[in-house]
């Protein structure tokens, strides 16, 4: 099948350099977010690092050859963070995503997000590893509260903690007009996920959706680094 992507990463409009890093290769079918975090551009390392470690996953793709790969991220960013004290403590979320045959294979850590958009419905397809999720699974806060309460960034699992990491991991059959979305929470915490629907149905051309994310997380605040990669699987005629 026929596969179109396109992936865009921005800045934002406050922050003063971007810790977000992707990863976009439609010939292998392998697409990743990775949004990282311990300033002094060691969040970049640790987002760009994962996203080398991703690259190295080759065919044919599995939740355990995923889970694999991120696991070697992981103990990569931890020892860097060893040798370099002005590394310590840096980390990164990574979310990847495969397809294969009719089969989408997913591996997922962090609060970056996989959405697949089929049938005009929106459908979050990771979990937030996030202390806010947590409470919500717990029924102590709603979603519209963990969405705007004061911790709502707190990660309960990423990359470079010293905790060992349990990567989710999931599949699912594909289908003609799917289009699957990873995206940073730049982008989700500026839009919401009927905002995103919205324009991933107004938009046919993935270039021109993935542009319309960016710009509109911008227009509604940009307080984070934005990065987007959407993957289209065109529907037969």
């Amino acid at each position: 099948m026929l596969i179109q992507s396109c992936a865009r990463t921005d800045r934002g409009l406050l922050r003063d350099g971007n810790e977000d890093a992707l990863l976009c290769d439609p010939k292998r079918r392998l697409f990743a977010v990775a949004d990282g975090m311990g300033g002094h551009a060691a969040g970049e390392v640790a987002s760009a690092m994962a996203i080398e470690r991703l690259e190295s996953v080759h065919p044919p793709h599995t939740a355990e050859t995923l889970t694999r790969a991120v696991h070697a991220a992981n103990e990569a960013i931890l020892a860097a963070g060893r040798e370099s004290p002005g590394r310590s403590g840096m980390g990164t979320t990574v979310t990847i995503l495969a397809l294969r045959d009719s089969e989408a294979v997913w591996a997922h850590v962090g609060d970056s997000r996989l959405y697949l958009y089929r049938n005009q419905q929106l459908s979050q397809l990771t979990r937030d590893q996030t202390w806010v999720q947590q409470q919500v699974d717990a029924g102590l806060l709603t979603p519209e509260q963990a969405r705007v309460h004061p911790r709502s960034s707190l990660l309960s699992q990423a990359l470079g903690m010293p905790e060992p990491i349990e990567p989710e991991t999931g599949r699912l059959q594909f289908y003609p007009g799917d289009r699957f979305l990873l995206c940073s929470d730049g982008l989700t915490g500026m839009l919401r996920d009927h905002d995103i629907a919205a324009i991933l149905a107004d938009h046919a051309s993935c270039e021109s959706a993935v542009r319309e994310l960016i710009e509109r997380a911008n227009q509604k605040g940009g307080t984070d680094n934005i990065t987007a990669v959407l993957v289209d699987l065109p529907a037969t005629h």
